[in-house]
């Protein structure tokens, strides 16, 4: 079982970018509250703030009654914050060249892999 919890649909292909697998809807999106901002400069008369602090997650779904817990694909800035508090799989769309699935004009409709993001060992 897969969640989708970026803000858009997710299209998951086979290896030759012909058939979809999975094509799944958004079932909401995972939230960072974001520290302390502060300015650092400007850029061509646009303001520039420091990178936020990320201090926790919100929005992670509650695990299912059943007790299968579904594997959720997130966006890549959210993967490592949740990666520790989330019990099952945590998947990134595989946004490279060789997994890129695109329609005649070029636009990117899905991929053919996920990145898997694990826990890192202490």
């Amino acid at each position: 079982m897969l969640w989708n919890m970026t803000s858009h649909q997710q299209t998951i292909y086979d290896t030759t970018g012909e058939r979809v697998l999975y094509d799944l809807s958004s079932k909401g999106r995972l939230f960072l509250r974001e520290g302390p901002r502060e300015e650092c400069g400007a850029y061509k008369g646009i303001p520039l703030v420091d990178p936020p602090a990320y201090e926790s997650v919100r929005g992670l779904p509650p695990v299912p009654p059943d007790g299968e817990i579904p594997g959720l694909i997130v966006s890549r800035m959210v993967a490592p914050y949740i990666i520790d508090l989330w019990p099952g799989r945590v998947f990134v769309p595989d946004t490279s060249r060789e997994s890129v699935v695109k329609d005649y004009r070029g636009k990117v409709i899905g991929v053919r892999r996920l990145e898997e993001w694990t826990p890192e060992e202490e």
